[in-house]
């Protein structure tokens, strides 16, 4: 699995980390590591421009089911200080992949990055059809 490139899995639950490891070691791949924390410590574990890619699979918490604005605020997806903070650790032309199944959370995230000035090169409401 394009052994020129390093993974890093980063998850606050060890069950989904501990399954990414077992996969990795299933097959072999050297070209991987884990960590365990929160997305929101991401530039102590990151420099600046650090990154080529970053990939959010299946975002929590979902927009709509927060019961303050301060925890809206730290959603991933949020202009400030989520994608902010995706945008301080990748290069420049560095690539940002969400991939959710809730169309709410897809509108937001869209929202978002106008209001933090960020460029969508492409996106599609319906990835498999």
């Amino acid at each position: 699995m394009y052994p020129q490139n390093f993974y890093i899995g980063l998850d606050k639950k060890g069950s989904r980390l501990w399954a990414g490891i077992c996969e990795a070691e299933s097959k072999g791949l050297i070209n991987v590591a884990f960590i365990r924390g929160d997305i929101s410590l991401l530039e102590s574990y990151f420099g600046p421009h650090e990154l080529d890619e970053i990939w959010i699979t299946f975002p929590e918490p979902q927009p709509g089911g927060e019961t303050s604005r301060a925890k809206a605020r730290n959603r991933v997806t949020s202009a400030e200080p989520g994608l902010a903070r995706l945008h301080r650790i990748l290069r420049g032309g560095g690539l940002l992949h969400l991939k959710t199944d809730s169309h709410l959370l897809y509108r937001y995230t869209l929202d978002q990055m106008r209001v933090a000035s960020l460029i969508v090169d492409w996106c599609t409401d319906d990835l498999y059809g």
